[in-house]
């Protein structure tokens, strides 16, 4: 089968209550209301997990093609029964990890690009970790000194450029990788 005809990198954005997913098809996606994402190919829909997980770029939620369904058991044949529902449509919520929302800006102004950027140096960077480690150190060289002995992960009195950057992540400054080498 050709590549562009396998819809595995098709989705689909439903309505999380089940009970509207069929009206709803078709209609415009609207800001800041929980939505599902379904992929074609497998009829899953994406998820995170609810606990993040500590990497070299900090603190991420893992992202997965899945169904996480309520455990409630849904009362397929008596609503069919009823004529209320078909075996074709599904009838279970999902869960928290599989509902996602679309963000919109909160005024206008959000939409300007950011200009102050373009200001920051890194001689700004150096002098915004001083003045955290100077918050920090309430002891002069030897506080200064504690906070490095807290970075150093491995206890043998030396900083790699993971420890130092976590060590600037606990001080509130997030460094990219490229920015501590």
């Amino acid at each position: 089968m050709h590549a562009d005809k396998t819809f595995a990198t098709v989705w689909t954005i439903e309505a999380v209550d089940p009970n509207y997913r069929f009206e709803m098809q078709g209609q415009p996606v609207r800001c800041n209301e929980p939505i599902l994402i379904k992929n074609a190919a497998t009829n899953h829909f994406a998820g995170s997990d609810s606990t993040p997980i500590k990497n070299t770029f900090g603190k991420e939620f893992e992202a997965f093609v899945h169904c996480v369904a309520g455990s409630n058991k849904s009362q397929n044949l008596e609503l069919e029964q009823k004529g209320k529902i078909t075996g074709d449509l599904p009838s279970k919520f999902q869960k928290d990890e599989n509902v996602f929302m679309v963000l919109c800006a909160p005024e206008k102004s959000f939409d300007q690009p950011i200009e102050e950027l373009d200001k920051f140096t890194i001689d700004d960077l150096i002098k915004e970790i001083k003045a955290k480690i100077v918050e920090r150190s309430a002891h002069g060289i030897r506080g200064v000194s504690r906070i490095f002995a807290m970075m150093d992960q491995r206890g043998d009195r030396k900083l790699d450029v993971d420890d130092f950057r976590w060590g600037m992540i606990d001080f509130g400054i997030n460094l990219s990788k490229g920015e501590a080498q």
